[in-house]
């Protein structure tokens, strides 16, 4: 039937015959065929709208979201909808870039790369989506700063020491001050300056288990690292 619709649509069914009379039949034709068209359409935006909503709630389970920031997401989603960014791209791409600025616009810290990752939409394509809808919907995200990671890998590191986490904050300040937050990533500088707190208090945690539970390679701590210290003239 959709083949049948799409024919119509391209050939506009003339509704006249040859001596200029009103063809019933076609024109009563067109007319079902247009209404039954209407129908599919409607229950197929219903479909994606279920869809999207389950790819959200999947998302949002996997990144340990509540409610409160999946309506946030949702709504951000069907606001690009509505601007028209969703012509031309896929819904997991449009859904995963959703997630990522409702997260940033609630202040939940995650990096673009983990939200690529559990959203299965490459790291390119979320953050080029992403500035697409803060651009159709006329908002600016919060940017992240270092310190904004240092609570949640403390968390996942099982780091209960307050001296740590003063550290690494005193660290990420000095950092500051120096202009060596210009450069890396902030969760990158974040990670390497909890694993220099560590080691000054006492810590016991190596390269690999920062990198892991932060999502940062052992070669970009070690080069951070090796900046901090130098920069910073630091002795451990």
């Amino acid at each position: 039937m959709s083949d049948e619709i799409n024919d119509f649509k391209l050939r506009k069914l003339d509704l006249d015959d040859v001596d200029g009379n009103v063809n019933v039949f076609n024109k009563a034709q067109w007319y079902r065929l247009m209404k039954w068209k209407d129908k599919v359409e409607e229950s197929s935006g219903n479909r994606n709208v279920d869809y999207a909503l389950d790819l959200v709630n999947s998302f949002s389970v996997k990144l340990g979201l509540d409610g409160v920031v999946r309506r946030r997401i949702y709504s951000v989603y069907s606001g690009s909808v509505d601007a028209g960014v969703l012509t031309g791209r896929s819904i997991e791409g449009v859904v995963g870039a959703s997630v990522y600025v409702g997260l940033r616009l609630e202040g939940v810290v995650r990096t673009a790369e983990e939200v690529s990752e559990v959203c299965k939409v490459s790291y390119k394509d979320l953050l080029r989506t992403s500035k697409l809808i803060c651009k159709k919907l006329g908002v600016r995200l919060p940017l992240l700063s270092p310190k904004d990671f240092v609570p949640r890998f403390c968390d996942s590191l099982g780091i209960v020491d307050d001296d740590v986490v003063l550290k690494a904050y005193e660290l990420l300040d000095d950092c500051e001050v120096v202009g060596l937050c210009n450069g890396p990533a902030p969760n990158s500088l974040a990670a390497s300056c909890l694993y220099l707190a560590c080691l000054g208090c006492g810590v016991r945690k190596t390269q690999r288990d920062v990198g892991e539970v932060c999502g940062v390679s052992e070669v970009t701590i070690r080069n951070n690292l090796r900046k901090i210290r130098k920069t910073l003239e630091l002795d451990y």
